[in-house]
């Protein structure tokens, strides 16, 4: 899944020089042979695709029934019977599968266990079972893969076996399942003596492998290639890159800055397109795996409370890309709401009706999609696998008496938003000019020629105005009133239907309270983009 860009504010993408090391050693046997793994009712299909290091050698892992499924190695701890901290941890990349179960196992029952979710990139699971414990866990992306690792105390048995299981189900106690058949790819099994996860050790063989000491961080410059393109996420990417950047980096971290790269190729072409781009940046510094992410890039932006993003925050696989979750709609009319999504297991009812699944769709256009609800629904809930991550309260405006506006702008999340405005409105058209003298004189026959303009006005621009006001909100729409004002590009749709590109015109709005204004109304003020009269040559 990718992430998202919000290009009105930076966005920065940082590699990570290789830091110095001490002397390790990675006892997991056969690290990157799982096809050579124990198994218990799990395929697997060895050199299946890419690996971290760019080899086709990671496999594929699919599970075979809803009983216990799993692929294990066993090896043996190099300091023997002795309780010890070890850090274990393998690369992951999902298949078909939600969650990747991992866990370490001395005797019986003294295990500990996590489970990444690969939907929001996180470990979601983290438990320990009698004599053994977690004690922290910890995430590292890579091109297109996850490593995930667990620093945990083991048991005093003489060998510790090292579990790896796809799941859709988040199950604690075993490696059962809701999903007969679901799968992921694995490569790169290490188990250390330590605290933390140190850079990865191939042990292929049958007893350990060893890592020599380095007393020096990498510092060799970092070369970083950013493509941007619309349309499908993989037949329309270019084959070359858009740019390619070169740095050295600073006290071990190189940054680039791409938003404002990436926002030149965007375009909003009306109020219903998406306005959204993809783009791919690979980080490379000849050391270090290769750091590969998609992203897809709107114009949205965070605000001072926000902060600055950075290529390891995680967004949500679904997310409501607006902030107010209280809509007003006049009688018979409908908005859209607008969800983030992936289209993996997203869905939405309305007022508790059947689900709609939202199908996965590869375009840049596709991956916000909108929600169509009227003023007769009641609410609508966004779920992701089931699981209600977002529910929008709708209600009926109270007054029908006047024409209605709506407005569709760029809210912060970089998705289209409506607001309607159904109270009283004003249109005004204004013009500035010049006047000149001409003579209008016929010298043929010496006559006036009275019917002539003699004082000629040349009109030089002209301007539409529109001054909307919103019927009774509640506090919950504040935000997105603020999130208009500062939207760089807004439509006005009128209650004919008519579409006009408009500017907001306002410098401030100030942020109501029902305690200090009672009754919460806005007020809007907004001109036609364009000139009322097409002068254009």
């Amino acid at each position: 899944m990718e992430r998202v860009i919000k290009t009105r504010s930076p966005f920065y993408v940082q590699l990570e020089s290789l830091p110095a090391e001490a002397e390790a050693v990675n006892f997991c046997r056969l690290s990157e042979g799982l096809n050579s793994w124990g198994v218990v009712d799990t395929n697997v299909v060895a050199n299946d695709v890419e690996a971290p290091d760019g080899n086709t050698t990671a496999e594929k892992i699919s599970r075979t029934s809803t009983s216990t499924n799993y692929r294990a190695v066993n090896s043996t701890k190099p300091e023997g019977g002795v309780v010890e901290t070890y850090t274990g941890s393998i690369f992951v990349k999902q298949g078909t599968s939600r969650y990747a179960s991992f866990s370490f196992q001395g005797t019986y029952p003294n295990r500990v266990y996590v489970q990444y979710d690969f939907e929001n990139r996180v470990i979601n699971k983290s438990v320990s079972f009698s004599s053994m414990s977690v004690t922290s866990t910890q995430v590292e992306e890579y091109n297109g893969w996850t490593r995930i690792g667990m620093t945990f105390v083991s048991d005093n048995s003489t060998q510790l076996s090292l579990l790896i299981s796809p799941m859709n189900s988040e199950i604690v106690s075993s490696f059962s399942d809701s999903s007969s058949d679901c799968s992921l790819y694995a490569w790169g099994a290490q188990i250390e003596l330590g605290t933390s996860m140190t850079s990865y050790i191939p042990n292929p063989g049958s007893s350990t492998s060893t890592r020599a000491a380095t007393t020096e961080a990498n510092e060799q410059p970092v070369s970083a290639e950013l493509t941007v393109w619309s349309g499908d996420l993989v037949s329309d990417k270019p084959s070359t890159p858009t740019y390619i950047m070169d740095k050295n980096p600073t006290s071990g971290m190189t940054t680039f800055e791409i938003s404002e790269l990436v926002r030149d190729y965007i375009e909003q072409n009306s109020n219903t397109s998406a306005g959204a781009v993809w783009a791919y940046i690979k980080a490379s510094d000849g050391v270090v795996f290769d750091r590969e992410y998609n992203f897809l890039a709107t114009e949205g932006y965070n605000t001072r409370i926000d902060g600055v993003a950075t290529v390891y925050n995680s967004d949500s696989a679904v997310k409501l890309a607006q902030t107010n979750t209280e809509v007003v709609i006049p009688n018979g009319l409908s908005i859209n709401i607008p969800v983030y999504t992936d289209g993996k297991e997203t869905s939405y009812s309305i007022d508790g009706g059947s689900d709609v699944n939202l199908t996965e769709q590869s375009t840049s256009e596709s991956r916000i999609r909108n929600i169509s609800v009227s003023s007769s629904d009641s609410a609508v809930e966004v779920k992701h696998f089931g699981d209600v991550i977002a529910t929008i309260n709708i209600s009926e405006a109270d007054c029908s008496k006047y024409p209605v506006n709506m407005l569709t702008f760029v809210n912060k999340f970089g998705a289209k938003q409506d607001l309607y405005f159904d109270m009283k409105s004003e249109q005004k058209v204004s013009a500035k000019y010049e006047n000149f003298r001409r003579n209008t004189l016929d010298f043929s026959d010496l006559t006036s020629n009275s019917l002539k303009h003699t004082r000629k006005r040349r009109v030089e621009t002209t301007n539409e105005t529109f001054k909307l006001n919103t019927g009774f909100l509640t506090e919950n729409n504040a935000q997105a009133i603020e999130e208009l004002l500062v939207s760089e590009y807004v439509w006005l749709t009128q209650a004919d239907s008519t579409v006009i590109p408009v500017n907001i015109t306002d410098n401030s709005v100030k942020r109501k309270t029902h305690l200090n204004d009672k009754l919460i109304q806005y007020t809007i003020n907004v001109e036609a983009s364009s000139p009322y009269l097409n002068n254009y040559r």
